[in-house]
């Protein structure tokens, strides 16, 4: 009696047996896969093999007809990978990307001290790549946390204000 409306993975468990498994018992939601830039994501989740993992969960989900939607981190880190990956996923099928800024919780700031773009900068980059993105015909909706939704097929975008939230910043 449960309804699955989407799923937030990592990729690792997503593979042919459990798609047809939810298929079976009509389960199709959209599937929401972690990858953080082709050559970066190994780095940033800390397991070899991460990014393979990925890549082949949004490759076997695109091909039995699920819903695809990818979540990136933006960093410094990875920065210079992103309009290369987004290519990638747009190639391969992925319906929608969203880019998230990093944010400054302790344990990134242990692991990655000065890798978080500050937000102007964030701002500021996440223009350049839409300006390139846009450029080739593209079919994948590209969402930017708190900035823009562009929609390709409609040759539209949306901005999207900073939601303002009460507490203090972390």
């Amino acid at each position: 009696g449960m309804f699955v409306e989407e799923l937030n993975t990592n990729g690792f468990y997503i593979n042919q047996t459990a798609l047809d498994r939810m298929k079976a018992i009509g389960c199709c939601p959209l599937i929401k896969i972690s990858f953080d830039g082709i050559g970066r994501h190994d780095w940033l989740r800390n397991k070899k093999g991460a990014e393979e993992d990925a890549l082949r969960a949004i490759k076997v989900g695109i091909a039995n007809d699920f819903r695809v939607k990818v979540q990136t981190n933006v960093h410094r880190k990875n920065l210079n990978c992103i309009l290369p990956t987004l290519s990638l996923l747009d190639s391969i099928g992925v319906e929608e990307t969203r880019i998230i800024r990093t944010t400054e919780v302790p344990r990134w700031n242990r692991n990655a001290a000065g890798a978080t773009l500050e937000l102007q900068e964030y701002f500021d980059e996440m223009l350049k790549i839409v300006s390139k993105y846009i450029e080739e015909e593209r079919g994948m909706t590209l969402d930017i946390w708190q900035f823009m939704t562009v929609l390709p097929n409609e040759k539209k975008y949306r901005i999207r204000p900073v939601e303002c939230g009460i507490g203090e910043y972390r």
